[in-house]
């Protein structure tokens, strides 16, 4: 069972509604934070905060509120998550609730360092991702007191002419900078982007990149709870009522995807009918839920 975790800030005006604050961009916010069921594309749990208040301190208690959701016998969970989650301390609770996990790692100087002792020969083609590779290394986090875990590193060839001279670039960021440097000067032909992640889970490095990149399946739920569910707004001026309508927004969302997976059962159900035999895989609608590569189990 695959649990996924992220974020989102919704933009208010006026200053006279609690707990609104002004985040990171300069914009007035709310800041929800959302633990989805993976496969069956509902959030179990969720957290409204002020716009300017960090994930990290409490996303141990929505995890933990989404696991007491599950039902009964749902087997081993497995957790995925986004950079703004990875700290230590999380993956050190992680550990201790007995939850796999798949996080991006932010690209400390560490990162850098680490991805200097990959040897040439232990990058392999990347799963469905074009002129990408992966490699891995054991990785030892400040402050971990398990066994070493696994650092997977992504590297995606980048063409010097496709490197933005905008400052503000997303990509020049996944860059080193030496390497990025030389490439604006025309010095080399092409460098590299990196990403990196940490996981205790076992299984191939690439199916592990692959199935944590399906990660981004809950950015499109998260789409859906504003611009079909009312998350794109937070209207009220007290603190309990934007909780309400959040609460709304999210029983809106689960109603929507429950009524989903009800028309697919149905769907596959009068397929069957006509058919006179057995729903063929290839049959099933481009949107239902994903799967899952074998190294990391049914994506339950």
């Amino acid at each position: 069972m695959t649990l996924d975790l992220d974020s989102t800030t919704t933009e208010v005006y006026g200053g006279q509604k609690e707990d609104a604050t002004y985040n990171y961009q300069g914009k007035r916010s709310f800041g929800s934070l959302f633990c989805t069921w993976a496969k069956r594309r509902r959030v179990v749990a969720a957290q409204l905060r002020s716009g300017s208040a960090s994930d990290k301190p409490i996303a141990p208690a929505v995890v933990r509120r989404a696991l007491r959701t599950l039902p009964q016998g749902h087997g081993e969970v497995r957790l995925r998550a986004d950079s703004g989650f990875y700290s230590v301390p999380f993956l050190k609770w992680c550990r201790r609730h007995r939850l796999g996990f798949c996080v991006v790692v932010p690209r400390y100087q560490t990162m850098w360092e680490a991805r200097r002792h990959i040897s040439p020969m232990s990058w392999r083609p990347d799963q469905e991702m074009a002129r990408a590779e992966v490699a891995e290394r054991p990785f030892v986090p400040t402050g971990w007191e398990g066994e070493p875990l696994r650092l997977l590193v992504r590297r995606v060839r980048v063409e010097a002419e496709e490197i933005s001279q905008s400052p503000k670039s997303r990509r020049r960021r996944t860059i080193p900078r030496q390497q990025l440097r030389l490439a604006l000067r025309g010095a080399l032909g092409h460098t590299y982007s990196y990403s990196f992640i940490v996981t205790d889970l076992p299984g191939d490095a690439v199916e592990l990149g692959y199935w944590q990149r399906r990660r981004a399946h809950i950015e499109e739920r998260i789409k859906n709870l504003k611009l079909g569910c009312g998350l794109l707004h937070l209207p009220l001026r007290r603190r309990r009522a934007n909780y309400a309508w959040r609460t709304a927004v999210v029983i809106a969302s689960s109603l929507t995807a429950m009524l989903s997976a009800a028309n697919v059962a149905r769907e596959r159900q009068e397929g069957r009918t006509a058919s006179g035999g057995t729903l063929s895989q290839s049959s099933s609608p481009r949107w239902a839920s994903p799967t899952t590569p074998p190294c990391c189990g049914t994506g339950s």
